[in-house]
C-alpha cells in the first residue's frame, strides 16, 4: 500500500515560490493559467477575494503594472505589505 503523500515537507514548489518571495504555492496555478489565457493584462483592475495570504494579488499587481490595481479583501491579512497598485481591505466582501 502507498504511503500517502508528505504534505508538511517543502516540494519543488513550495521551494520556488519562497525564492521568487510568493507566500504561497498556489501563485504557480495562477501562473499557468494566465500564460494560457492570458487573463492578466497592464492597466487592467483586478480583485481578489479571498486575497490572504497574497501570492496571487502579488502575481496580478505584477501582471497588471503601475498603471492597474489589485484590491484584495479577506478576513485574515495578508502576510506581506501591499505594493503601490494594490489596495487590501480586511474585512467581509459581503
Amino acid at each position: 500500500m502507498a504511503r500517502p503523500p508528505d504534505y508538511t515537507k517543502p516540494d519543488h514548489y513550495a521551494r520556488k515560490a519562497k525564492e521568487l518571495g510568493y507566500g504561497a504555492r498556489s501563485v504557480f496555478k495562477l501562473e499557468e493559467v494566465d500564460e494560457k489565457d492570458r487573463l492578466l493584462r497592464p492597466g487592467m483592475t483586478v480583485l481578489d477575494l479571498g486575497a490572504s495570504p497574497g501570492s496571487w494579488a502579488q502575481y496580478a499587481s505584477e501582471r497588471v503594472g503601475p498603471k492597474g490595481l489589485v484590491v484584495g479583501v479577506d478576513l485574515k491579512p495578508l502576510s506581506r505589505p501591499t505594493r503601490p497598485n494594490e489596495v487590501f481591505i480586511l474585512g467581509d466582501a459581503f
